[in-house]
């Protein structure tokens, strides 16, 4: 199955930006929907007012996440997900500027199913993303 929606948790609104700008440049045209921490990533995942309307809210076929955000981590968020029975098998990709390897071993132990440092290729995320079951 391919990845009809992302949610995409970074509080840097410049690399939704420039993720956003690099999808378009490479063909991506799946929807990208961004939230700026980790709580709000949740809220949206439960739909929690105000994300109740699927419509425009919709549940996401993969969750990236950055690492670092304020309110809850990424850690945080991933280990949520794999708690609940919801998302325990959603698709999640940390998306984050840290190579340190604890980083990326406490990730894929919390049940991410990849990791990506961002100063990796759009292209290289995006076969990523295309690889998914």
């Amino acid at each position: 199955m391919r990845a009809r929606n992302i949610l995409y948790a970074e509080d840097n609104p410049d690399d939704v930006l420039i993720f956003k700008m690099a999808c378009k440049r490479a063909g991506w045209a799946q929807p990208l929907h961004a939230v700026e921490d980790g709580e709000t990533a949740i809220a949206w995942l439960n739909g929690d007012a105000p994300y109740a309307d699927r419509e425009k809210y919709p549940l996401p076929d993969v969750l990236l996440l950055d690492l670092k955000m304020p309110r809850k981590t990424g850690f945080d968020v991933l280990e949520w997900a794999r708690k609940s029975a919801n998302f325990a098998a959603l698709p999640v990709i940390i998306l984050s500027s840290s190579d340190d390897p604890r980083d990326m071993k406490r990730s894929l132990e919390l049940g991410a199913t990849g990791y990506v440092v961002k100063t990796a290729s759009c292209e290289e995320i995006i076969a990523r993303l295309r690889a998914l079951p």
